[in-house]
């Protein structure tokens, strides 16, 4: 006499496989969402680049502090550098996340600017040139910084540097 149903083995091997297919998914959709906050990290910090390049062209220096998330013009109100300096991603998600930095350095002539990538194996880690812990005071071929930025591969900072 034959059953009209599935066995328990036959309902187990589904299930397992129906669980290994969802994993897998999240995994991947995980990774694509990193991927994707790490290339925001990178455009944005280009786009403060070249707020930067804008505010040195008209003062002919860099400014001392960068306030993100906000309007960023002169103190007169008549040129804008940017409508809105973006922040980190993932600060909307997690405030504990590390934000961007930014330090100027003595005589206003050069900064570094920082974003902590999720990915740490990512490639344009290892392409921005810089593998240092800069620290504020110390001078770097003669460039001194007002502030602490680490620009270290291994941690997942991504640094400009001009």
């Amino acid at each position: 006499m034959k059953s009209k149903g599935f066995t328990l083995v036959e309902l187990l091997v589904v299930i397992a496989i129906i669980g290994i297919l969802a994993a897998s998914a999240i995994l991947i959709y995980n990774t694509t969402q990193q991927r994707a906050r790490d290339g925001r990290r990178k455009d944005n910090l280009n786009q403060i680049e070249k707020a930067l390049a804008f505010y040195n062209s008209v003062n002919s220096i860099y400014p001392d502090t960068i306030s993100f998330d906000q309007k960023w013009q002169n103190t007169e109100g008549t040129t804008t550098y940017m409508e809105s300096v973006p922040n980190d991603p993932s600060l909307k998600f997690n405030p504990n996340y590390t934000p961007y930095q930014y330090s100027v350095s003595t005589d206003k002539m050069h900064y570094i600017l920082s974003a902590q990538f999720e990915r740490k194996d990512d490639a344009i880690l290892n392409n921005d040139g810089k593998d240092e812990d800069f620290k504020a005071g110390t001078s770097y071929d003669g460039i001194v910084y007002e502030k602490d930025i680490n620009c270290k591969d291994d941690v997942g900072n991504y640094c400009i540097q001009r």
